[in-house]
């Protein structure tokens, strides 16, 4: 049986409403396989992102990414 191990949290700061997260809501992570999800936001060149309350097996970067094998 297969389990959403997380959910993300993520709150982007928006000078203008021409700001788009995407995707909007992250796949689902499943126990035991690698996941590997880049986040963007559209109206912005290089956004910079952090993550908070992440499983200890996923990492996030600057760049947008959250991987890992959950565990």
């Amino acid at each position: 049986m297969s389990k959403n191990l997380f959910i993300v949290c993520l709150l982007v700061a928006a000078v203008t409403s021409n700001l788009f997260l995407t995707p909007a809501f992250p796949p689902t992570a499943y126990q035991n396989q690698f996941y590997n999800i880049k986040f963007r936001v559209r109206g912005l060149d290089d956004p910079v992102f952090t993550f908070e309350g992440l499983p200890k097996q996923l990492k996030g970067s600057a760049n947008g990414v959250i991987s890992g094998i959950p565990a």
